[in-house]
């Protein structure tokens, strides 16, 4: 026997979401920009109409295993999207400058860390980092606003924090950190999120909680030489195409013309020979008969 344990049809998405201070990209400033007043959970319904949000401490008291249980009941509100979580969510640069609440810190130079997922994390202010790792030990470039994946069992230390490293759930091969400087949809994020893969360098992924890669821009430079190779290839068969045709007609017209001159010559073989009719008898004392074609006669009178 089943007994109900929701009022819902089927289980709710739970997001996660995170923001953290980015640097406003201008020379001789240390400012930063946050986004404020999110909550730190929502819950999305099946069909995409309605929503909840959860905070810390309501989420440390649900029971969780292969699904999460929370003995608790909570307002249900109407999905919008001018509200500013899901203008993120689905990219609405206008509605996100207009509803969500931007605040200018005065200052960001503390180095910081903050953890996206058990392999990746947001570095901030760094000028040098140092990855420890079981055979070896490595400086990497610092950057000012990057996410750097970490390798199992690695420390990661900057001049003033220590990241200890994790033993399961980790990323095995590294990648340098970079500033990050590229806006990405975040709308083509959220379809890409919850796959067990590699975490890929954007700043979209606070906003969901796991793992997530995007999809291969294409064309690339294989894609261009695919792409020249078929047009190529297309070419050269239509010139090919057409010489071959051009050809073929040659060969008929030569063959036309061989059939036209064989059959002419065997009609003339086949026809009698043609024998000039004998002088009438009152131009036989003409002189000087000269027969020049079976059918023209030229005579010359002496008298």
């Amino acid at each position: 026997m089943k007994f109900p344990i929701s009022s819902f049809s089927s289980a709710l998405t739970l997001y996660k979401i995170l923001s953290f201070p980015h640097p406003i990209s201008q020379k001789n400033t240390t400012k930063a920009s946050q986004i404020l007043d999110l909550p730190n959970y929502i819950a999305i319904t099946p069909n995409h109409r309605h929503f909840t949000t959860f905070n810390y401490e309501t989420l440390c008291n649900c029971d969780v295993d292969r699904y999460i249980t929370c003995d608790v009941s909570l307002p249900i509100q109407t999905i919008k999207t001018s509200d500013c979580i899901f203008a993120l969510l689905y990219d609405n640069k206008s509605v996100i400058f207009h509803q969500c609440n931007f605040r200018l810190l005065p200052e960001l130079t503390k180095s910081n860390i903050f953890e996206l997922s058990p392999a990746s994390i947001i570095l901030t202010n760094a000028k040098e980092v140092t990855l420890k790792c079981p055979n070896k030990t490595s400086t990497l470039p610092g950057c000012q606003f990057c996410i750097q994946n970490i390798p199992c069992s690695c420390t990661l230390q900057t001049s003033t924090i220590t990241y200890h490293p994790r033993l399961v759930n980790c990323q095995e091969k590294l990648q340098e950190p970079s500033d990050i400087k590229d806006h990405l949809n975040l709308k083509k994020i959220a379809k890409s999120a919850k796959k067990d893969e590699t975490i890929f360098q954007n700043l979209a992924e606070p906003l969901l909680d796991g793992q997530i890669t995007l999809d291969s821009n294409w064309p690339d430079t294989n894609g261009y030489l695919a792409i020249a190779s078929i047009t190529i290839g297309g070419i050269s068969f239509v010139v090919l195409d057409k010489m071959n045709t051009r050809g073929s007609r040659k060969k008929r017209k030569a063959a036309t013309k061989t059939t036209t001159l064989e059959a002419t010559t065997r009609q003339e073989e086949t026809q009698p020979p043609i024998v000039p009719d004998p002088v009438p008898n009152h131009l036989s004392t003409l002189e000087g008969v000269a027969v020049m074609d079976p059918y023209i006669s030229y005579y010359k009178s002496t008298r």
